[in-house]
């Protein structure tokens, strides 16, 4: 082969000249006759099984949905209760959209962390208070 811009011998597998660097045009190679063409299958007509294969659609939540889900929340002793129930049920039913099923595993996490913190902060500041509450005892009774 030889560059097109300088006139340079090339090797063979070579995409850029040397001497000028000039990429080199590599003539497409024509296709092997010994190669046999695809064959052509006819064409099956479908029948029709009364089947409904489409993909169901997603529950979308409206403002009101929204709202409702933390009225839900506020409701005395059933409400939180309720809500967790229906945290789980809004996380993992496959029915609702995506956005929907994030916020509700997003509030799961939320509380969990929440928990594990409340419980931390507990555990870590009981004996304070109960210094404090025995030093009250101590000087009400002296």
């Amino acid at each position: 082969m030889v560059c097109n811009k300088c006139g340079a011998n090339l090797k063979d597998g070579d995409i850029y000249c040397p001497s000028c660097g000039a990429k080199v045009d590599i003539p497409a190679e024509p296709a092997s006759p010994e190669q046999p063409a695809a064959p052509v299958v006819p064409a099956v007509p479908v029948q029709n099984t009364g089947v409904n294969f489409s993909v169901p659609e997603k529950k979308h939540v409206t403002l009101g949905g929204w709202i409702l889900r933390y009225i839900i929340n506020f409701i005395p002793c059933v409400g939180s209760v309720a809500f967790l129930v229906m945290l789980f049920v809004w996380s993992f039913d496959e029915s609702y959209d995506d956005t929907s099923r994030n916020w509700a595993k997003a509030q799961l996490i939320m509380m969990a962390i929440s928990v594990v913190v409340g419980l931390i902060a507990f555990f870590c500041l009981r004996q304070y208070f109960y210094d404090v509450n025995a030093i009250m005892q101590y000087n009400y009774y002296r």
